[in-house]
């Protein structure tokens, strides 16, 4: 379980603005450990990344920093939609709806089957102990660049230098590598959840880019882990839906919501 301080995800520059653990200028806490196949390493503790840990930095900074009284609608893109279904797993009753889209879910028969895809080779890469950290220093705009070109449909929309200027910060990029060693223990949370109170019951809203792999998965995945899944396709947009189209996303997700809660 992650340390029960607020500060843990709040960024430390003025107006305080949140990232979660790892990212950004939030602190980044170390206890995962690559692979456990891993000879150095399968006696060393894990944790930290895992995403049901990460849910409880969320919950504080709603719950006990902001004040917030009532439930949320918890949203993530790529690996944040998998803290999103995290969270709505471990708080339910916090949460009004959930939204997803863009990356796989640890836990789901979508997740096995793509996780081998070479388009996603970075998801076996990322789990090694200490390599990809050694191969990408002093690299980060060039192997970022790599993903914002390949999957997306307006790559030019990603501003480049300011995600590599916050993964040269001591420490980034190996806290981003330790949430794909995670996956496995995020395959666990899900699946033990899912077997102790069932698949989630508040809405969900799951995204994905018109010209994005996940287009064909996104519904598949959502019924996996919940019962009410309303999948929308972003237009003109790849991967990086927020960066790409969006006036797209937020008309998509202000529907939603009022469509299931009659919010104006």
């Amino acid at each position: 379980m992650a340390p029960r301080d607020p500060d843990v995800c709040r960024r430390r520059v003025p107006g305080r603005r949140p990232d979660y653990r790892g990212a950004g200028n939030s602190s980044r806490p170390r206890s995962d450990y690559g692979l456990t196949s891993d000879p150095r390493v399968t006696e060393l503790p894990r944790g930290g990344y895992d995403k049901r840990s990460m849910a409880e930095d969320i919950h504080l900074l709603l719950h006990d920093h902001l004040g917030l009284t009532s439930p949320a609608f918890v949203m993530g893109h790529d690996l944040g939609g998998q803290l999103a279904t995290a969270y709505a797993f471990r708080y339910p009753d916090d949460t009004r709806a959930m939204g997803y889209g863009e990356a796989p879910l640890p836990g789901t028969e979508v997740h096995d089957r793509m996780k081998n895809d070479p388009t996603l080779f970075h998801f076996s890469f990322h789990k090694v102990f200490d390599l990809p950290e050694a191969l990408t220093a002093g690299r980060e705009h060039w192997y970022l660049q790599h993903f914002y070109d390949k999957l997306g449909y307006k790559p030019t929309a990603v501003d480049t230098e300011h995600f590599a200027r916050a993964y040269r910060e001591p420490g980034a990029m190996r806290a981003g590598f330790d949430l794909y060693r995670a996956f496995d223990q995020d395959a666990a949370d899900t699946r033990a959840a899912i077997e102790d109170n069932g698949k989630l019951k508040m809405p969900c809203l799951g995204l994905y880019g018109q010209m994005s792999l996940f287009s064909a998965v996104t519904e598949e995945m959502g019924l996996e882990v919940a019962e009410d899944v309303t999948a929308e396709s972003v237009p003109e947009s790849g991967h990086w839906i927020a960066e790409e189209n969006p006036e797209a996303l937020v008309e998509i997700v202000t529907r939603f919501d009022r469509t299931k809660f009659g919010a104006k």
